[in-house]
Formats: C-alpha cells, structure tokens, sequence
C-alpha cells in the first residue's frame, strides 16, 4: 500500500519536471556544436582558395591537351557546395555554411595530384605522337626516295641508257 502511495505522489512530480523541460527546452535555442560566423568565413575562404587552385590545375591540365572532362565535373560540383555555403552564410545560417565548405572541400581532395597526372600522360602521348608523326614522315620520305631510285634504276637496266641513247 505505501508503495502505490509514493507513485501517486511521484508521478505528478514527473509529469511538472518533464513539462518545464518541455517549456523551456523548446523556447531555447541550444548550440551544442553550432558553427559562427568566424568558422564560416574560414571554412568559406579555405575552399574558395582550393576551388582557385583546383581551376589552375585544370587550367595546365587542358593546356597540355589532356582529357579534363572528369575534372571539369567535379569540379562543377564542388563549385555548386561552395556556393551553397556563401549563400547559407549570408542567410546567416553559419552551421550549414561550414558543411558545404567542408562537402566542397572534400570533393576536390586530391584533385589537383590527378589533375597533374593526367597533365603529364598528355605530354607522354603528345611526345610519342610528335615523334611517331616526324620519325614516320622521315622514314617514308627516305623509303621513297630510295624506291624511286630503285625502280629508275631497273628501268635504266631494262630499256637501255636512257632517252638519247
């Protein structure tokens, strides 16, 4: 009997405690791990500095006539996530801005160390092209030449000295 007696009195007491949680909990605005404006400036800076490189890289990639059509994808997508994070940040929802800085960031690691290899493959097939191209045109002009030379000279054998003769 005393048990039911003390949850009688417990519960109401429960009851008040989780409605003044409940009261309070939902007017307050509580930050554990929420980002300010300092974060999302730096997060924001840093990837527009990686986005800046990444596009340099890109740059020197096309110019040794690489195959950038994968770079130039992610690329577009990590450029989409930073300008999410500026406009987060200037609607002033810093947490989100932070995030897609971050997400922006994490597309483009490593880019530029493929950005660099495919640059340098170019240069290796335009290298072999060039030479196959010149080494090619030499041997064909010689074999020319000299199967010109040979089919003058069987027919200066076979019908005699030539055209006063």
């Amino acid at each position: 009997m005393l048990h039911k007696v003390m949850l009688f009195r417990v519960k109401p007491l429960l009851a008040f405690a989780a409605f003044i949680l409940l009261v309070f909990g939902s007017c307050a605005r509580f930050r554990v791990f929420g980002a300010n404006e300092t974060d999302a400036v730096a997060a924001i800076t840093a990837a527009e500095e990686k986005n800046v490189l990444c596009y340099d890289a890109v740059a020197e990639a096309d110019g040794a006539e690489a195959n950038v059509t994968v770079l130039l994808v992610t690329l577009d997508e990590a450029g989409e996530l930073l300008s999410m994070a500026e406009l987060s940040y200037a609607r002033g929802d810093f947490d989100n801005a932070v995030d897609f800085a971050s997400q922006s960031q994490g597309k483009l690691n490593g880019f530029v160390v493929e950005a660099e290899a495919l640059a340098e493959t170019a240069v290796q097939g335009n290298y072999w092209d060039f030479l196959v191209n010149v080494v090619g045109s030499v041997v064909g002009s010689v074999a020319v030449v000299c199967g010109s030379f040979v089919v003058w000279h069987f027919f200066k054998k076979r019908y005699g000295g030539g055209v006063g003769a």
